[in-house]
C-alpha cells in the first residue's frame, strides 16, 4: 500500500518539472511563490488559527451536545463531587457514537478525572478537551491548510498565466529559459511534496485505517524522506 503514496509524489514531481520546462522561468517562479507563501502561512500560523477557530466557534456547541447526552445520574454524581463518579468509562460508553468512535484509554480517563477536580470544569468540558478537541482541531487544521493552499495557488496561478500570455506575444523561449523553468518546477515540486506529506501525516495522526498510518508512511521510499 505504501508504494501508492510514493507513486503520487513522483508523478507530481515529474509533472511540475515538465510544466516548468514548457512555460518558462517567470511562470514557474510565480507558481513557486504561490506554494512558498502557502507553506509559510500553514506552518507558522496554521495551528494558531485552527485553535482560534475551534475556541471561538466549535468548542461551545460540541460541549453543549456532549452535556445533553450525558446520563442524568452521572450529572447527579458530579453534583456531589468528582470522587462520586467512580467509573468515567461507563459515562463515555453511554455517549456512544457522539464521540465518533474515538478510542479512550486509561490515560484519557485519568486526564478527565484530573480535569474534573479543576474548579469550574464540567464533565462535558473534561470529555471534550481530552477526547474530541485533538481530533476536531486536527480536522480544522487540515481544512484550513487546504483553503490557504487553494487561495495562494489561485492568486499566483493567475499571475503566472498573465506572465505566460505576455510571453507568447514576444519571442520564443530559449533553451536557458526552459532550463531555468524546469529547475524552478523541480523546486516547486519539492515544496508541493512537503505539503502533500504534511497533510498525509496529519491524517495519519488521527485516522486509524489499514490504508493510512504512521507505520505505512515510514515504510515508503520517497515520502519518508520528508518525515
Amino acid at each position: 500500500m505504501s508504494w501508492i503514496y510514493d507513486l503520487i509524489l513522483v508523478a507530481m514531481f515529474l509533472s511540475m518539472v515538465v510544466k516548468g520546462w514548457r512555460q518558462g522561468m517567470l511562470s514557474a517562479l510565480l507558481r513557486l511563490l504561490g506554494w512558498a507563501v502557502a507553506v509559510v502561512l500553514i506552518t507558522n500560523w496554521g495551528l494558531t488559527w485552527s485553535q482560534t477557530i475551534y475556541d471561538d466557534y466549535v468548542e461551545a456547541p460540541v460541549v453543549a451536545a456532549v452535556e445533553s447526552a450525558i446520563p442524568a445520574d452521572a450529572i447527579a454524581a458530579m453534583n456531589s463531587g468528582a470522587e462520586a463518579l467512580d467509573d468515567v468509562q461507563e459515562v463515555l460508553d453511554s455517549l456512544g457514537g457522539l464521540l465518533g468512535g474515538q478510542v479512550v484509554n486509561d490515560a484519557d480517563i485519568a486526564s478527565i478525572t484530573a480535569l474534573l477536580r479543576t474548579d469550574g470544569t464540567t464533565l462535558a468540558q473534561a470529555i471534550v478537551q481530552t477526547v474530541l478537541e485533538p481530533v476536531l482541531t486536527g480536522v480544522i487544521r487540515i481544512v484550513l491548510s487546504i483553503l490557504i493552499l487553494i487561495a495562494s495557488l489561485l492568486l499566483f496561478g493567475m499571475l503566472a498565466r498573465l506572465a505566460a500570455s505576455r510571453r507568447r506575444g514576444g519571442s520564443i523561449l530559449n533553451r536557458t529559459n526552459r532550463l531555468l523553468g524546469g529547475a524552478l518546477g523541480a523546486l516547486e515540486a519539492l515544496i508541493t511534496g512537503y505539503i502533500y506529506v504534511y497533510v498525509l501525516s496529519l491524517l495519519a495522526s488521527f485516522i486509524t485505517a489499514s490504508w493510512l498510518s504512521p507505520a505505512i508512511l515510514n515504510d515508503t521510499i520517497f515520502v519518508s524522506l520528508y518525515l
